[in-house]
C-alpha cells in the first residue's frame, strides 16, 4: 500500500477496526467500496447487498491498513 493509498482509506480505520474486532457494521463506509474497487483494481464493484461481500472489504482494509501502519 502506498502512502496515498493509506491516506484515502484512514478515515475508514474505525469503522474497519469495528467490523474486525466485532463482526458489526454500522455503516459510514459508503465512499470506501468505490474506492476499493478503484484502487485495487477489481474491475466490478463490490456487491453491497451482500453482507459476506462488505465484511470481506472491510476486514481487508482493516489488514492492509494495520499492516501498513506496522511498516512504517
Amino acid at each position: 500500500m502506498t502512502k496515498e493509498q493509506y491516506t484515502l482509506l484512514a478515515p475508514y480505520t474505525e469503522v474497519c477496526k469495528l467490523f474486525a474486532t466485532s463482526g458489526s457494521y454500522v455503516g459510514g463506509a459508503d465512499g470506501l467500496f468505490e474506492l476499493y474497487k478503484d484502487m485495487f483494481n477489481l474491475g466490478q464493484r463490490v456487491n453491497t447487498s451482500c453482507p459476506n461481500c462488505i465484511g470481506a472489504v472491510l476486514l481487508d482494509i482493516h489488514n492492509k491498513l494495520e499492516s501498513y501502519e506496522r511498516n512504517l
